[in-house]
């Protein structure tokens, strides 16, 4: 394989860690693999960083103490998860019941090679689905309220709440781009402190002006992991901190040929923290349908200032 491939590895012991390594050495595989011994630093790595494959050590016919954490996994969408034992009725239940497939020990790189390149090569899939068949047809829904011409507001909070349900806690906003003015208004934000709406509507653009006035100015993703020390937020701290509002991500929404940006797209969390890969992939989808929604809008609304200046026109005496 020509890129490297990332590897969470479940395992309890050194000795399942460097049984790894040295298969991978074996098959001349490019590869970076991390260890996760127990469920919190599975999680967290799971949440913070992408991954090719999980490897879950079945050592003695034990299960890894990591494994756990999986146990709430998404099929095809998560990482696919590859079990490691010495015998496949070791490994048979968990299999089942997680989606896994089973390598066994003695097949080496043979067995684990072609598991890791199959998963290496799903990976453009998985991240197309980052929240599984119901983030789909949330896509959809949103693709046909466009078309069939729901007002702006009405599509922008559907986008929104769509992103907000795959995350626990999170809460989004888009805000729409005035470019002669410079300033950022109010698009949708259904579960944001209504004190931090009313703040920030209207107010200005500029390269430390929160995170959503300064992507929208920079035309990039700016990412405040903790508002209570980013200066970025220095003059509108008292409306997040006191709300519990602690990181916010804000990446432009920019039109078809992304030279001019639209608005933002905002993710506020209620700790300090940075996002992780499917977060980030959240929010391209959310970015493309809110440019789908604004690009149009902003073209009917040109398309009707015609036909209007027609008519009157044609009624204008001489």
């Amino acid at each position: 394989m020509a890129e490297e491939a990332r590897i969470l590895l479940l395992a309890d012991s050194d000795r399942e860690a460097a049984w790894l390594d040295e298969t991978l050495r074996a098959g001349n595989c490019a590869a970076s693999w991390a260890r996760a011994a127990d469920e919190a630093s599975c999680r967290s790595r799971l949440e913070q960083e992408p991954w090719d494959l999980v490897l879950a050590m079945f050592g003695d016919g034990s299960t890894p103490a990591a494994l756990p954490a999986l146990r709430d996994r998404i099929a095809g969408v998560d990482p696919p998860l590859a079990i490691l034992a010495d015998r496949f009725e070791d490994a048979a239940e968990a299999a089942q019941r997680l989606g896994a497939t089973v390598c066994l020990r003695s097949g080496g790189f043979g067995h684990l090679g072609r598991v890791l390149e199959r998963a290496r090569r799903e990976q453009p899939y998985r991240l197309e689905r980052p929240g599984g068949a119901a983030f789909e047809e949330g896509q959809r829904e949103v693709l046909e309220s466009i078309a069939m011409g729901s007002p702006l507001a009405e599509v922008l909070e559907q986008i929104v709440l769509l992103i907000e349900h795959q995350g626990d806690g999170m809460l989004c906003s888009i805000l729409l781009l005035d470019r002669e003015s410079g300033r950022v208004h109010h698009g949708a934000a259904p579960h944001l402190p209504r004190e931090l709406n009313q703040g920030i509507d209207g107010a200005p653009i500029g390269p430390t002006e929160g995170s959503c006035g300064a992507a929208a100015y920079l035309g990039r993703s700016v990412i405040v992991e903790d508002i209570a020390t980013h200066p970025n937020w220095a003059s509108y701290q008292q409306l997040a901190i006191p709300f519990g509002l602690r990181a916010c991500w804000s990446t432009p929404i920019l039109a078809a040929h992304r030279a001019e940006v639209l608005g933002t797209f905002a993710m506020y969390y209620r700790e300090p923290r940075a996002p992780s890969a499917r977060e980030r992939h959240w929010v391209n989808r959310a970015t493309h349908l809110a440019s789908i929604a604004i690009s149009r809008d902003r073209a009917e609304t040109m398309a009707r200032a015609s036909r209007d200046a027609v008519t009157d026109a044609a009624r204008s005496p001489g």
